[in-house]
């Protein structure tokens, strides 16, 4: 397995990839050569509902709190430098009943916090671009 994705990079003018690498919680702009970018947006393995419910065994109780504490140490990083939370989602999975209600929960816990930016992996992208240093 490859350590970064790049999805559609090159002549079609893609500047997205999801990766695996350091900075985890960081978008990240990389010079791919003749003047074109690629945003890295994480993706994190971890945080997502798989391993936590399938791998582990998790209860919903118990996948709750573990990503929650995740997003809440997140938000606290964020003071000082900009973080991303990525929880990955999968229907066969989280769409269970009582699933879905711990997912709408965190749901509703993430937006309760000010300064919580819900955002799509291009938007993401977009703003890295803008407020490359």
């Amino acid at each position: 397995m490859s350590n970064i994705t790049i999805v559609g990079a090159g002549p079609v003018g893609l500047t997205l990839a999801v990766c695996l690498v350091k900075k985890d919680e960081q978008p990240y702009v990389m010079n791919v050569g003749n003047g074109k970018k690629l945003v890295n947006v994480p993706y994190s393995a971890e945080i997502n509902d798989f391993p936590i419910f399938i791998r582990r065994g998790n209860t919903p109780n118990e996948f709750y709190e573990y990503v929650k504490q995740e997003f809440d140490v997140l938000l606290e990083e964020s003071k000082e430098i900009p973080r991303i939370f990525n929880l990955g989602l999968h229907p066969h999975v989280t769409g269970r009943p009582a699933r879905a209600r711990a997912v709408a929960n965190l749901i509703e816990y993430f937006k309760s916090k000010e300064g919580v930016w819900f955002a799509t992996r291009e938007e993401v992208a977009k703003w890295a671009l803008e407020n490359e240093e």
